[in-house]
């Protein structure tokens, strides 16, 4: 089974709009460019949610910057699953865990990697902290 979001619930497009609405407070969580939600963010760059469920991630290097669209899959699941953590309504979109689901050995079923790295992402489970074959 590959991790998907398929179409964002109008529920939480509803929270996306609202929060991208609100503008800029400090630091930034939209990108004017962009009308997106700050997702995650980096030394060189962050990803961005849009309302209409797009991701997109931006580089930063060297005075050169660009976008990338990421594809629903793994990556933009485990984008949504960190940025769930501080906004709890994306956690709707997440996929939900199948009944033949097996806990991620990698990150005990937590969705983070485990000590030291406890602050990474798993890199299996892409945060979801389950499985299927």
């Amino acid at each position: 089974m590959t991790l998907v979001l398929g179409p964002m619930p109008s529920g939480v497009r509803a929270v996306v709009c609202r929060l991208i609405a609100e503008g800029r407070p400090d630091p930034p969580n939209t990108d004017e460019r962009l009308n997106g939600l700050l997702l995650t963010a980096g030394a060189n760059g962050g990803s961005y949610l849009g309302a209409d469920g797009e991701v997109w991630n931006y580089f930063f290097w060297d005075d050169e910057e660009s976008w990338e669209h990421v594809a629903d899959g793994p990556m933009k699941v485990g984008l949504v699953a960190i940025a769930a953590e501080r906004i709890p309504e994306l956690a709707e979109w997440l996929p939900r865990r199948p009944a033949q689901a097996v806990d991620c050995q990698a990150c005990k079923g937590s969705g983070w990697m485990q000590p030291p790295l406890s602050q990474i992402q798993c890199t299996e489970c892409f945060g979801m902290g389950w499985l299927t074959g």
